[in-house]
């Protein structure tokens, strides 16, 4: 779930906002700039891009307080607005670049039922997927978003959305796998060698 949904802007905050009271502006921020943050991590996998994200995206929101006309949707329009940021990084040619770098030092290691909380370590886990994969897994997972709406974000269709869904589920499904290998072959090792120096492969574990 969306740690926005658990976030609440008093009415007289938002308003004060809107008249440029720059107390108000410090107490929107303190209350969600954690959450625009993680957010922005989250779909850029960079922490210094998500800080920008973040910067710009507080930018608007003291700028353009004063146009929002539903003073009870301000929390929804703050996460619409640092997720447009976050998007115009990820379509930027630079970006792509930098990721294509990132990715080719990797290795190119579901349904639907697969969620991100069967992972330890999301962080991780999300920095194995391609930005837009990534960024329709969260978006759909987490923010809550349809097949509609991230087609209308991302300018794709929703059978794009549903694909890029799959294949990162797919890949992290394949991670977690391979990462639940590589740890039960760690723990095994001391077994291992005491079969070895015995002559009987295995022995060790039953002793």
């Amino acid at each position: 779930m969306s740690h926005f949904t658990r976030i609440h802007i008093e009415r007289h905050v938002i308003e004060s906002l809107q008249r440029g009271d720059r107390s108000a502006a410090a107490d929107v921020y303190l209350a969600l700039s954690g959450v625009v943050y993680t957010l922005a991590l989250r779909l850029l996998a960079d922490a210094q891009l998500a800080k920008e994200a973040t910067q710009d995206t507080f930018v608007d929101v003291i700028e353009r307080a004063c146009d929002l006309k539903v003073p009870e949707a301000f929390v929804g329009w703050v996460r619409s607005v640092a997720i447009n940021h976050c998007l115009m990084r990820l379509r930027s040619p630079w970006h792509r670049l930098r990721i294509r770098g990132t990715q080719a030092e990797r290795s190119d290691t579901a349904s639907d039922a697969l969620r991100l909380d069967g992972f330890g370590d999301i962080e991780r886990a999300l920095r194995q997927l391609p930005a837009r994969t990534r960024f329709v897994l969260w978006m759909h997972e987490v923010e809550g978003y349809t097949h509609s709406e991230i087609a209308q974000l991302t300018g794709r269709t929703e059978s794009y959305s549903k694909s890029q869904l799959a294949r990162g589920h797919a890949r992290l499904l394949a991670w977690r796998t391979e990462k639940t290998d590589d740890d039960t072959t760690i723990h095994a090792e001391p077994a291992d060698v005491a079969g070895c120096v015995t002559g009987t492969p295995g022995s060790g574990a039953a002793g």
